[in-house]
């Protein structure tokens, strides 16, 4: 990549901020920072609206890390920003204009990452347009160069810069782990049991030098898959192993779902998946209520938006450059595949509680979900062990449990 472009999503120049028609703006339950030069001018600001809303608001953040978070603005007792009026709408924008926005306020829903001189784009789908554009999108996800935002760079995530030689085929090996994903001649857990044979293999290859092979042992596969999704399809999972799996996963929530837009989600789940507060759930009973939600609900919805679950995993692959990301292959592995059980956990449990799913509930559960994975980097590094330890179970082999077959 030069200095002409990034690389970015197809949706992501496509994306428009809907405003006051968005169902859940993003002014709201999170820290908003002012970078040092917004907050100078904000401070100096003698606008007869905002400047009392300034002096009120405007406060400097004492965990600052750079010029981006150098202030923030203090929420309201509803946890909304100050400065939206009484239809959610922004009033610096109104009344200075957008470039008046700081920088955080100007980019999102828009992020960038930085691996040495390369940056790429994309959407950051806590924001429910943006995760509408993305994961509804019938077609695979494609990608294409866009023009650089200085601004938005001064937000970019920095990644460890691999070796040149290393970074190549990294970025070989991330193009295949994209393409495998996208191969929809096999279900999305077959895809995804299979890529964890690649990276397995990957990670055991020996370093770089081994990759080369590792990744050419593999291309077999594409021609295969048909006759594996086959024999996937004859693996019916162990209801009852199911049921357990889903209790775990909402037990290790607890914790994060206490506030924001996982709580009442989270209550839904847990009651559509017939579980309490209290342990000692009889799982032989509730497998057979599982089942008949994965029959009713679940399985029409995924024929219905069968891209959905995949535009989810590959916008994770994209946004966090797996494998790029660390030295730790299988890590990168489990993070991903812990985040589609945790989608899986949680489309039946609202299927279950809302007796079907369409497509606003789950744009509403996904965009939740981001909120927590993409504003919390060790989120899924700490989750996907968590889970292994729970049911003494590789994340890989859990993956056969949710499996949705006709």
């Amino acid at each position: 990549m030069n200095d002409a472009g990034a690389l970015a999503p197809l949706a992501y120049a496509a994306f428009r901020c809907i405003g006051e028609a968005c169902e859940d703006h993003c002014c709201q339950r999170w820290a908003i920072n002012i970078d040092r030069r917004s907050f100078a001018d904000y401070r100096r600001s003698t606008h007869p609206q905002l400047q009392p809303l300034f002096a009120a608001a405007l406060q400097r953040n004492p965990k600052a890390r750079g010029e981006q978070d150098y202030g923030r603005l203090t929420l309201a007792a509803d946890g909304a920003c100050p400065m939206l009026d009484a239809r959610k709408l922004c009033r610096i924008h109104a009344e200075l204009g957008p470039g008046a926005l700081s920088t955080t306020c100007a980019s999102f829903p828009r992020q960038a990452s930085r691996c040495g001189d390369e940056f790429e784009y994309a959407l950051d789908l806590s924001c429910p347009e943006a995760a509408r554009m993305v994961l509804l999108d019938p077609a695979p996800m494609a990608f294409a160069e866009v023009p650089r935002d200085p601004r938005l760079e001064l937000l970019a995530t920095r990644r460890p810069r691999p070796e040149k030689a290393s970074a190549e085929l990294l970025n070989d090996l991330r193009a295949l782990v994209i393409g495998l994903l996208q191969q929809r001649q096999a279900g999305i857990e077959t895809r995804l049991w299979l890529l964890g044979k690649l990276i397995r293999a990957c990670a055991e290859a020996g370093g770089p030098a081994g990759l080369p092979a590792a990744i050419g042992g593999f291309l077999g596969v594409f021609d295969e898959l048909p006759a594996i999704e086959q024999e996937m399809a004859a693996l019916r999972p162990d209801p009852v192993q199911r049921a357990r799996l889903f209790r775990a996963i909402l037990a290790e929530l607890r914790h994060d779902c206490q506030d924001g837009p996982l709580r009442e989600l989270y209550g839904e789940a847990m009651a559509g998946l017939g579980f309490s507060a209290a342990a000692g759930e009889d799982f032989a009973a509730l497998a057979g209520r599982h089942a008949a939600i994965a029959s009713a609900a679940v399985l029409p919805f995924e024929q219905r938006q069968p891209q959905l679950a995949e535009h989810y995993l590959v916008s994770q692959v994209f946004q966090s450059r797996f494998p790029l990301r660390s030295p730790d292959l299988l890590a990168q592995y489990r993070e991903l595949a812990c985040l589609h059980l945790v989608c899986r956990c949680f489309m039946f449990g609202l299927a279950g509680h809302h007796g079907s799913i369409d497509e606003a509930l789950a744009i509403r559960f996904h965009h939740a979900l981001s909120r927590i994975v993409a504003h919390s980097p060790d989120y899924l590094a700490q989750l996907a062990p968590a889970l292994q330890r729970r049911l003494d179970i590789d994340v890989q082999s859990l993956l056969l449990l949710v499996a949705l077959r006709p």
